[in-house]
């Protein structure tokens, strides 16, 4: 932009408040998109577990997937299932060697197999 001084006549005035005007309407129109499409993103599934078998009795144990990985499965857990899931199996859940989806905000709720002791 040039560093220009506003004009100084007042119908030049208006017309340079009346186009600021306009260009903050579609700036706060575009804000308000891109808050809702980042609502619908935050609510979409992104992850999915795939379950290990195990005998009888067994703790359950899988492996989290993050949406892109090329392992088997489909997304079916959003950030709220992803957390339900991680507090009701904990260590349980190990992330996928592939796609590593510990994200910041579950990586402490992850064991992953490099933290095992003794490796």
């Amino acid at each position: 932009m040039t560093e220009q001084p506003p004009p100084d006549d007042l119908p030049t005035l208006r017309a340079l408040a009346g186009w600021l005007q306009e260009r903050l309407v579609e700036v706060r129109q575009a804000v308000a998109d891109a808050e809702r499409a980042a609502a619908a993103e935050a609510g979409r599934p992104r992850w999915w577990v795939r379950w290990q078998r195990r005998p009888p009795g067994a703790p359950r144990r899988g492996v989290l997937h993050e949406e892109g990985c090329w392992h088997p499965g489909t997304p079916d857990l959003d950030t709220a299932a992803l957390h339900r899931l991680l507090a009701e199996h904990g260590r349980g859940i190990t992330p996928c060697e592939v796609c590593r989806p510990a994200t910041k905000s579950f990586s402490r709720n992850l064991s992953h197999p490099s933290d095992a002791p003794g490796q």
